[in-house]
C-alpha cells in the first residue's frame, strides 16, 4: 500500500521567498526599500497577530484566508517605533517585510485602509491561508517574538538595537561579551524539539500518548525538547522512556518543521521500540497506548482529526476511537507515513 500525495514538505514550510541574506547588511538596499517609492510589501502584526483578509465567500470563522499585505505608506508612521524584519524577496524582485506595530498604537485607518481586513490570532487564522504565505508568516511571527524577546542584552542588561534588517540586536556596550566573538545572544533562536512515531518490534502497532488538556481521544506522538549536547537519537530514546517507559533503540529521522510558537523546529522521527511495557510516571502524559495499523487507518480514511484549539466539546460517545492531530501538524504526517507503509516497518527493515 503505498500513501497518497505523500510530501514532507509540511505546513510553514513552504517558503517561496529569497531570504537574500547578504542583503540584510547593506544599507543602500534597505534605504530603497523604506520610502513611498518602493514596491516592498508588509505584513503588519499586532501582539505578534498578523493581519489577515477575509475574501469573499469565507467568514471570520471559515473558509480560506488572505494575507493582509501593505505598502510602505501605509505603515510608514510605525517604522521608526515598530519593529521591522525583512522577509526575502519574491521571484518577481519585491521586497517583503514583517512589521510589529507598537503595542497600544491606533490601527484604525491601518485595518480600515484594506478592504475586509483585521488583525487576528495567528494560531489558527494562519491555518487557513496558502502554505507559501503560511510559511511566510511563520518566519515573520518567529523573528517578531525574537526581537520581542531580546529587548534587553541577555549578558549585561543594556538595551539592545535592532540591526541587519531585523536579524540581529547589537549590545552598544563596547564591553560586553555579546559583542567578542559570535555570540547566540545577538542571533535568532530557534529551540529544536523531536517527534518521534514510535513503531512496536513487530511493527504493527505505533504508540501515541495524550495530555490530559486535550480533546477526549485525541492521541501524538511522543515529543520533547532536545537538551544541550545531545543528540537526536538520544533525545527521543530519553523522552520515549521518561514519558512512556518504553525503551527505543534505532531511531530514523523523517522531515522536519517550522513552529513558530514561539520558535521550535520540530524534527520528525519514526523510532523502533525494543520493549514495549507503558507505565506514564512523569504525569506528563495523561494516558499512553498502542494502535494498530488497522486503527490508525481508520481515523485517516475518516479524516479523525482535531484541533485543540478550535476544539467544541462534544460528548465523548460521540466521537471516534482515535482522534489524530490535524493534517498540518508534523504528528500526523508521521503517523501517517507509518501506517501507509512509508518507512521501515520495523528496525529490520519492511515487512
Amino acid at each position: 500500500m503505498s500513501e497518497p500525495d505523500l510530501d514532507r514538505i509540511h505546513f510553514f514550510s513552504d517558503l517561496r521567498l529569497d531570504r537574500a541574506a547578504t542583503s540584510r547588511a547593506d544599507k543602500p538596499f534597505i534605504a530603497s526599500q523604506l520610502n513611498p517609492s518602493s514596491n516592498a510589501r508588509f505584513v503588519p502584526f499586532q501582539k505578534l497577530n498578523p493581519l489577515f483578509v477575509t475574501p469573499s465567500g469565507s467568514t471570520k470563522k471559515s473558509g480560506p484566508l488572505e494575507v493582509g499585505y501593505v505598502s510602505y505608506s501605509q505603515v510608514s508612521e510605525w517604522v521608526d517605533e515598530g519593529t521591522l524584519v525583512f522577509l526575502g524577496l519574491r521571484a518577481d524582485g519585491v521586497g517583503i517585510w514583517a512589521i510589529g506595530v507598537k503595542e497600544g498604537a491606533n490601527v484604525d485607518a491601518l485595518v480600515g485602509s484594506v478592504e475586509r481586513a483585521e488583525f487576528m490570532e495567528m494560531r489558527p487564522a494562519a491555518f487557513r491561508v496558502n502554505p507559501q504565505d503560511a510559511a511566510s508568516l511563520s518566519l515573520a511571527r518567529a523573528m517578531l517574538d525574537w526581537n520581542k524577546r531580546y529587548v534587553f542584552c541577555s549578558m549585561c542588561g543594556e538595551k539592545t538595537a535592532s540591526e541587519h534588517a531585523g536579524w540581529k540586536r547589537v549590545c552598544p556596550n563596547a564591553d560586553c561579551g555579546s559583542n567578542k566573538g559570535v555570540q547566540n545572544v545577538s542571533y535568532p533562536r530557534t529551540d529544536s524539539v523531536v517527534i518521534a512515531c514510535i513503531v512496536s518490534k513487530d511493527g504493527t502497532r505505533c504508540l501515541l500518548g495524550r495530555q490530559k488538556s486535550w480533546p477526549p481521544r485525541m492521541y501524538s506522538c511522543i515529543a520533547g525538547f532536545i537538551e544541550p549536547s545531545e543528540t537526536l537519537e538520544a533525545a527521543v530514546r530519553r523522552e520515549a522512556l521518561e514519558e512512556t517507559s518504553v525503551k527505543v533503540d534505532k531511531v530514523m529521522y523523517h522531515s522536519s518543521q517550522p513552529w513558530p510558537f514561539p520558535s521550535q523546529l520540530m524534527m520528525g522521527c519514526i523510532a523502533y521500540a525494543v520493549e514495549e511495557n507503558i507505565a506514564t510516571a512523569d504525569q506528563e502524559l495523561e494516558e499512553a497506548k498502542w494502535f494498530t495499523k488497522e486503527q490508525v487507518l481508520e481515523a485517516l480514511n475518516h479524516d479523525s482529526t482535531i484541533d485543540p484549539r478550535s476544539f467544541e466539546p462534544q460528548s465523548p460517545e460521540s466521537l471516534p476511537p482515535l482522534m489524530l492531530p490535524p493534517k498540518y501538524a508534523i504528528a500526523h504526517m508521521l503517523v501517517r507515513a507509518w501506517a501507509y507503509g512509508n518507512v521501515e516497518a520495523t528496525a529490520t527493515g519492511k515487512l
